[in-house]
Parts: structure tokens; C-alpha cells; sequence
């Protein structure tokens, strides 16, 4: 037995029952037989026994889970506001600094002594210092310097 659409079962009942008199403009596919309708139904009744313990294990592994994160979430969560608030809360005593002592006033003396020298650079290496000229060098350097001068113009 084959089932029609309705465009198809509409032609039928115009015409008279006729199935070559509908028309060659009405669609006249043939459609899938009852059987293998009822067939195909019964093997996905099938299908879906066989799947839906599967489907809810999954459902059930995954809400499991999803609890199992939203614990550890929490947890993590609890500890963060306890050491926001930990740090955020003033001590309830002051640390005292502790007095210094001539003993430490000794430590740095030792440590820094008139014998050390400030370490050099190596932008000032080969150059002299300004401080150690004096204006009688200053002098004396431009007229040796005139004096070649004038000994090369001679």
C-alpha cells in the first residue's frame, strides 16, 4: 500500500479515483509502503533502548563533575576572601624599630673607610679630573702653548 500527499489524495477524490486522470501536473511520486515505515519505526524504538541508558550515564557523569569543580571553585573562592582579608585588616600592634647602637654605628665605620676608592668608570678612563687643575696650570699649559706656537711661525 502506498500513502499520498495530500495534493495527490486531493486529485484522487476530484477525478474520480482515477490515478492516470489526476493530471501530469500534480506531483505522482510513489511514497514509502507501510511496511517499511513500521519497520524503520521499530528499529529506532530499538536504537533508542539501546542508547538512552548510555545518554543518562553520560548525564549523570557530567552533572557529577560539573559538582566536583563547583566544590573546588567554592574552595578556592573561600580562601581567596580569607587572605584578601587577612591582608586587608591592620596589624594590631606596631613592629617597635629597634634602637641603633654604637655597635652598628662601628659595623659601618669599619665597613666604609676612608681607604676605600669610589670604583672608576670606563666613560672616565685616561681622562684627568677637573678638580685637580688648578688656574696657575691652566696658565701655564696656554703659554707653553704660544710659545710653540710662536717658535713654528719663526
Amino acid at each position: 500500500m502506498w500513502f499520498l500527499s495530500e495534493t495527490q489524495l486531493l486529485g484522487l477524490l476530484t477525478y474520480g479515483g482515477d490515478p492516470r486522470a489526476v493530471g501530469p501536473s500534480t506531483d505522482w511520486s510513489p511514497t514509502m509502503p507501510l511496511a517499511r515505515v513500521q519497520k524503520l519505526e521499530a528499529q529506532m524504538a530499538t536504537l533508542l533502548q539501546h542508547v538512552w541508558p548510555w545518554m543518562q550515564n553520560a548525564i549523570e557523569e557530567s552533572a557529577t563533575r560539573v559538582g566536583q569543580q563547583m566544590e573546588q571553585m567554592m574552595d578556592q573562592l573561600a580562601s581567596l576572601q580569607a587572605n584578601l582579608d587577612a591582608l586587608l585588616t591592620p596589624p594590631e600592634t606596631e613592629p617597635e624599630s629597634t634602637p641603633t647602637t654604637p655597635v652598628d654605628d662601628m659595623v659601618l665605620d669599619t665597613l666604609i673607610r676612608d681607604e676605600m676608592t669610589p670604583p672608576t668608570s670606563s666613560h672616565h678612563t685616561g681622562k684627568l679630573p677637573h678638580y685637580g687643575r688648578t688656574s696657575n696650570d691652566i696658565e701655564a699649559g696656554r703659554a707653553h702653548k704660544r710659545e710653540r706656537q710662536e717658535l713654528e711661525v719663526a
